[in-house]
């Protein structure tokens, strides 16, 4: 995969001769290069907390607003009633059931479980995040820092199942973006006088689009983001070459066959 790496992005002229390359690995080659373009983001999700100064204060300013009436005492959790509410797209429930859809937080009376529609993921007590009394409402400055505080703990426990999550939706996002490029360019091609078959056009697009993510891997190690929208005329420019050494190939393999 290396060597075709070298040559979609240095002699692209040259991608002809992969054509006869079965799916499976075209495919598996875009996958690798999906990959390649998500790591960046991957490592960083990893190795640095998503819990900023900026998102603990967010999450404060949540339960603030939603005035929780629930109430840690002894590390044991009660509420005025049971309820529930949505931060970042997961559902956060004190003393109820998990729902059906979703990602949510169950705040049980001794800790919290992290459940995926019914599937329990994890847990962490109270007494883990280093919480014995402590109201939810935070009517007070001492728990809105003992709220922060407990964050931290829990994000600890949670980051690798965030991280891996995430990354996991990064790298579908490229992959399937690859796709969608490949299949674009391959159909935009059909229109040309020259006629080849749509498998063999995605193949010299998909291996024309190289480019693309490579560069795309460089924006995300160097923070260079706004040359980004000039990368997406690269695979087009890359496809025109290839295109056009298919065509030269052609000639060359026919006048071989006719002085034979």
């Amino acid at each position: 995969m290396i060597k075709r790496i070298n040559i979609a992005v240095f002699q692209p002229s040259k991608i002809a001769f992969f054509l006869k390359d079965k799916m499976g690995y075209v495919f598996g080659y875009m996958a690798l290069l999906a990959f390649l373009a998500s790591l960046p983001v991957m490592i960083q999700l990893f190795l640095v907390s998503p819990l900023t100064a900026e998102v603990k204060q967010d999450i404060t300013g949540v339960f603030i607003q939603k005035a929780v009436g629930c109430e840690i005492v002894s590390g044991t959790l009660a509420c005025e009633s049971p309820t529930n509410f949505t931060y970042g797209g997961i559902q956060l429930r004190f003393l109820q059931d998990p729902a059906d859809m979703g990602v949510q937080l169950i705040f049980e009376q001794d800790r919290i479980i992290l459940y995926s529609t019914t599937f329990q993921i994890l847990d962490i007590t109270y007494e883990s995040m280093g919480v014995t009394n402590l109201d939810l409402s935070l009517k007070t400055q001492e728990d809105v820092q003992a709220f922060k505080a407990a964050l931290v703990p829990f994000m600890t426990v949670i980051q690798p199942i965030y991280a891996t999550t995430v990354s996991l939706l990064v790298f579908i996002s490229n992959f399937l973006l690859y796709i969608a490029i490949a299949g674009i360019m391959a159909y935009s091609f059909g229109f040309r006088v020259e006629k080849i078959a749509y498998q063999f056009r995605f193949k010299l697009a998909a291996y024309a689009t190289t480019s693309y993510f490579i560069l795309a891997l460089v924006v995300e190690l160097y923070g260079l983001g706004y040359i980004l929208a000039f990368g997406m005329i690269l695979p087009f420019i890359t496809m025109t070459i290839a295109f056009n050494g298919l065509l030269k190939m052609s000639v060359v393999i026919r006048k071989k066959d006719d002085e034979t």
